[in-house]
């Protein structure tokens, strides 16, 4: 990941074939509250588990 922060332009984060988040590095920190690119990641994780796990309790 160090490289994606050094190198990109814009970054992807996919989890499970989904599309978590899509912006600048900047735009992710900012959105996130997290400055590392791995933490951002795991913030991103932790969105798509408490969305996921309040649509399989509607059921």
């Amino acid at each position: 990941m160090r490289e994606a922060e050094r190198l990109a332009d814009r970054i992807v984060l996919i989890h499970k074939g989904k599309i978590l988040a899509d912006g600048s590095l900047e735009d992710l920190r900012h959105i996130s509250s997290q400055t590392d690119l791995d933490d951002i990641f795991v913030y991103y994780i932790n969105q798509y588990t408490d969305e996921t796990e309040l649509r399989a309790n509607e059921f």
